[in-house]
């Protein structure tokens, strides 16, 4: 029987067999919701539909009374075309991520190859099985994921980003995000397949949400509409535009506005907000009558530029940067790391006068005995030139983080980048402290040719609250 029949035949009433259905009823239900294997996966698929169908006739017909759970409603809930597909497209990604994992551990390309073959003509052979939708999903993976475990974006060309950020994801994942965060929402935020493929946006928000209780999902103020129909991602996009002009679109049109920049472009086009990418008089009304959005994401900081305030005095590294480190991703040598040390002196000494210019009341540094070397953590990301040929501002980044493991641990916890000159100098820094739950970052970069701090921010209701700017 198919599992997406009901189950017709009217069964012989036995207690005991009852309470065995039961106890079978749910371990199917734990292998549907963990098994990554499709023969175990749908053989108890369909043993999971029998079963219930069986009991849920028999709690109707007041034949046995069941504790929890009420049968005859749960069969109604998953007997639904919606649920099979969640279900069924649940293992599908389980299937996919156990077959990159394999995939990951076999030597050669045709080895991988082979795996990934396997994959797509296993779950063609369950096609009459299943509904169009899962198919398209399957398909969807195997032809858009990328063939790996691991999730490299950094490595993924930033024009290759910026097209899947232009792309909305599979029905599948936006599904599964909207069921997730934003069930009670009415209008929707817009999902893209850099999301979906290419992060684990959805394990980095639960684990955000369950060490800080701070919410990286939209709110629902930024999904409501002003009576004049416009969202307040509109109003950010007007203001955007008429401040830029042929500049990459930034992720968080996305992730804290909700909208697809490109399309909501043309509907601004349309409804004579705008003009050549330029807010017309009617654009700039807008941002003028929905102001509170740009005081919201630019808010007045506390303190501004102290020229009373004396630079720390910085040392010298000599650091150089070789001719030969290979490009991309490299393990920091052995001799760097006392270099390392003297650079992160003259970066306390700094984050402790950032303390000072914003009138915070903490004691903050990196030690460096703390620091976790290697990929991941503490690693050289080697990039001489992006994309268009020029040299690089800053070509060689220095990523660095201290603890054991993968997750922000919010009592205690020292991460940021670093990024070097070509001639060796730090021109910048981005320096991020969890100390109990309480976040802060500091920049650093040049001020007339110097390194000096240039914007402090504190973490306040999940927002990033601006204390002092140069």
């Amino acid at each position: 029987m198919g599992f997406l029949d009901i189950f017709k035949k009217k069964p012989h009433i036995d207690l005991i067999s009852l309470q065995n259905d039961l106890r079978i009823l749910n371990d199917c239900a734990n292998l549907i919701e963990s098994t990554s294997t499709p023969s175990v996966f749908f053989e108890r698929f369909d043993l999971y539909y029998e079963k219930l169908a069986l009991l849920a006739d028999a709690q109707q017909r007041k034949l046995i009374k069941v504790d929890g759970d009420n049968l005859v409603k749960k069969y109604s809930e998953m007997n639904a075309d919606k649920a099979k597909i969640e279900a069924i497209n649940a293992f599908i990604d389980r299937y996919w991520c156990s077959t990159c994992e394999k995939a990951d551990t076999l030597k050669t390309e045709k080895g991988k190859t082979n795996c990934f073959q396997k994959f797509i003509d296993t779950m063609k052979s369950y096609n009459n099985q299943i509904p169009n939708q899962c198919i398209e999903h399957y398909t969807y993976l195997y032809d858009n994921a990328p063939h790996t475990f691991q999730k490299e974006r950094s490595k993924i060309p930033s024009d290759q980003i910026d097209d899947m950020q232009r792309k909305e994801a599979s029905e599948a994942y936006k599904n599964k995000v909207y069921k997730k965060y934003y069930s009670t929402y009415h209008e929707k935020p817009y999902i893209s397949q850099d999301r979906e493929l290419n992060t684990n946006w959805i394990d980095d928000t639960d684990n955000w949400f369950k060490m800080t209780g701070q919410a990286l999902w939209i709110q629902p103020s930024m999904m409501t509409r002003y009576p004049d129909g416009l969202l307040p991602g509109h109003i950010y996009m007007l203001y955007w535009l008429n401040k830029h002009r042929n500049k990459r679109i930034p992720a968080y049109f996305e992730y804290k506005y909700g909208i697809d920049f490109c399309k909501e472009k043309e509907l601004l086009i349309r409804n004579g907000y705008l003009e050549n990418d330029k807010p017309t008089s009617k654009g700039l009304k807008a941002i003028e009558d929905h102001y509170e959005i740009i005081e919201e994401q630019h808010p007045t900081p506390a303190h501004r530029n102290d020229h009373s305030q004396p630079v720390p005095t910085l040392v010298s590294s000599n650091r150089i940067i070789p001719t030969d480190i290979p490009e991309g991703t490299n393990s920091v040598p052995r001799e760097d790391k006392a270099i390392i040390d003297l650079e992160f002196e003259n970066i306390n000494n700094l984050v402790a006068f950032a303390i000072k210019l914003s009138g915070l009341r903490i004691r903050l540094n990196i030690n460096t005995e703390e620091l976790s070397y290697g990929e991941g953590k503490t690693y050289y990301d080697f990039h001489p030139s992006p994309p268009s040929g020029r040299p690089a501002t800053y070509p060689l980044p220095l990523p660095s983080a201290r603890g054991e493991s993968n997750h922000i641990i919010p009592d205690r916890e020292r991460f940021g980048e670093i990024n070097y000159l070509e001639n060796g100098s730090i021109g910048s820094a981005r320096l991020i402290f969890w100390n109990k739950k309480n976040g802060y970052v500091i920049h650093l970069g040049m001020v007339e040719k110097e390194l000096s701090v240039k914007k402090v921010e504190i973490n306040k209701d999940s927002k990033w609250v601006p204390l002092y700017k140069c």
